[in-house]
């Protein structure tokens, strides 16, 4: 038996304590759960199914990936989830995430919400400059922070935009 780890949890269940010591991650025979000190209490009461983490922190733009029912999404610190339910999703970056569903591409924003009501074929990393490529029948064109396409027409081939820093999803 492990010593008590917080509410009835024992430190053989610890799996991960983030970079700052705030969250951390447990596990029993089949969930898992984020526990905040800042908070003093688990931030699920179901827990999850997994929980995903970037190299040394749980919260990048204050959202964690977790997987409940088999489909993935995010939580916040204070336990609230972003909107929908995805088939996959990437950590955020310069706060947007690319998320999949049913083969279609989009972003959730740093506020949980979908980034846009059109779905894509394929989606770029957002850059520092708050700008991705996405394609969209067929052809390229740029988004932008508010879910604008930039471009009044668009491009038949990437290269005339120049390279894509990263592809989402392939």
């Amino acid at each position: 038996d492990g010593k008590l780890l917080v509410n009835g949890w024992h430190d053989d269940q610890l799996l991960f304590i983030d970079y700052n010591g705030v969250f951390v991650v447990v596990q029993d025979d089949e969930k898992f759960n984020i526990y905040s000190s800042r908070q003093s209490k688990f931030i699920s009461e179901n827990g999850f199914d997994k929980v995903i983490r970037s190299e040394h922190t749980l919260f990048n733009c204050g959202w964690c990936g977790v997987q409940i029912e088999g489909k993935y999404t995010f939580v916040n610190e204070d336990g609230i989830l972003a909107e929908g339910r995805y088939d996959m999703i990437h950590n955020f970056k310069y706060g947007f995430a690319g998320v999949l569903l049913d083969g279609r591409k989009n972003y959730l924003t740093s506020e949980g919400m979908l980034l846009s009501d059109v779905w894509f074929e394929e989606i770029s990393a957002f850059s520092r400059s708050k700008r991705a490529v996405v394609k969209i029948n067929g052809k390229y064109n740029i988004i932008d922070s508010t879910g604008a396409l930039l471009l009044s027409d668009t491009i038949q081939n990437i290269a005339s935009i120049g390279p894509i820093e990263s592809e989402y999803f392939k």
